[in-house]
């Protein structure tokens, strides 16, 4: 009987034309978030405590130097996960495939400045194509700008998510998943001006890499090793994009609700939105708000400067009692709550598609997935309430094998403890 041992297409060449052009055509896009990041090192030094106007200037001094060293030629740069899709393969396999795939994308200059607040931003492009049709343009945070971007000239607001792009080109965005500075990330992404919009994604991410293997499985990792990755952390691992389930379809597995590692919120965060469906119903919340009520821009003309809009609040509602059919962001950030009920929010239908996503680190995705056996992706109604409980008992069992402190996973930063 004959073996098949030879598992290249060798005759792909002598193949018609027509019908290569058309092979090629039919290759499967990647699934990609890009988005910008600042400097990490110029971001821990603007983190510093500033006891007087001498740690001010040491700290100036400190951010320059890193950027006259380390990336003269930007201030942020746009980066792609996974990192290994940085580059769409038949871009560069052939002179043909270039000559089918090339249209369809977008070849940023690899350096560029950009006005922002009258002054020129140094923007870099690690990323050398992009798609404004399958791309995902996300923002991955919102840091200010007045400390780690400020090299000479102090910005009284922050880099807008989008800079550098074609606001009006993009179809598909992503929002980061941020506890802190909610409000001035929310602010800055602001749906009414992206015109041509057909997709947005929220975005949560894993622990940070790598998992332990099944090889190396005994309580030797420090469970405070693994808090959330930021989009800085991401950058050192291959990670994986999986569609998780909409909170209004289903639930989200025990990683992304009950355990999962935090970094601290700011103070006036709720407990009931650490998880990450009931945090996926306030940033619905907030969009719907922002559609219909125009919040962003309430926000903008009320804050004299960016980052007073963390503590800034629509509305002193704090003498009326909370009912579950009151809108999700009352009693402090709704105005004119009396007009409209949660039932509003649930039942809103936007004029683009809203899903949600999990960056996972891949080593995560495979320990998870096929030695503890959690449906990574969540559950979708009907729930099997036995299936999921013993899929959290499992969870629970791989934690206490694995982790130092286990019982600490949640709100690691905190101090708080399950």
């Amino acid at each position: 009987m004959a073996t098949l041992t030879e598992t290249k297409f060798t005759c792909f060449q002598k193949l018609p034309k027509a019908i290569r052009v058309k092979i090629w055509e039919l290759v499967p896009e990647p699934e990609r978030l890009v988005g910008w990041i600042p400097c990490v090192n110029c971001l821990s030094i603007s983190s510093l405590p500033e006891k007087n106007r001498q740690d001010e200037d040491n700290h100036l001094l400190e951010r320059k130097r890193c950027m006259n060293e380390n990336h003269p030629n930007w201030i942020v740069k746009y980066v792609v996960q996974p990192r290994k899709d940085v580059i769409f393969a038949p871009l560069h396999a052939c002179r043909e495939s270039r000559k089918v795939w090339l249209p369809k994308y977008v070849r940023p200059p690899r350096h560029m400045f950009v006005e922002s607040s009258d002054i020129l931003i140094p923007v870099q492009f690690s990323v050398p194509f992009i798609s404004y049709k399958s791309d995902t343009f996300t923002m991955f945070g919102a840091w200010s700008a007045g400390t780690a971007f400020d090299i000479g000239h102090r910005m009284e607001a922050p880099i807008e998510p989008f800079i550098g792009l074609d606001r009006g080109l993009i179809q598909k965005a992503g929002y980061c998943e941020i506890l802190d500075l909610f409000l001035p990330a929310s602010t800055l992404f602001d749906l009414n001006e992206l015109p041509a919009l057909k997709k947005l994604s929220l975005i949560a991410l894993g622990p940070r890499g790598p998992a332990p293997t099944p090889q190396s499985f005994q309580p030797i990792y420090d469970v405070k090793s693994l808090v959330q990755m930021n989009p800085f952390h991401a950058q050192d691992y291959d990670c994986q994009i999986i569609d998780l389930v909409s909170p209004e379809a289903g639930e989200n597995s025990i990683i992304l609700n009950e355990l999962r590692p935090r970094r601290p919120p700011v103070d006036w965060f709720p407990e009931s939105l650490k998880p990450f469906d009931g945090y996926y119903g306030y940033w619905k919340a907030w969009l719907w708000h922002v559609v219909k009520a125009n919040a962003n821009s309430m926000v903008k003309q009320n804050a004299r400067c960016w980052w007073m809009i963390v503590n800034f609040v629509f509305a002193d509602n704090s003498n009326h009692t909370r009912t579950p059919e009151d809108c999700p962001l009352f009693p402090d950030r709704c105005i004119n709550w009396m007009s409209h009920k949660r039932s509003d929010i649930d039942n809103w239908e936007p004029r683009f598609e809203i899903s949600c996503k999990l960056l996972c680190e891949e080593q995560w995705v495979t320990v998870l997935r096929n030695h503890v056996g959690v449906k990574v992706e969540g559950w979708k109604h009907p729930i099997d309430r036995e299936a999921k409980y013993q899929e959290d008992e499992r969870f629970h069992a791989f934690m206490g094998r694995n982790f130092t402190k286990s019982v600490e996973w949640w709100d690691i930063e905190m101090g708080k403890t399950r």
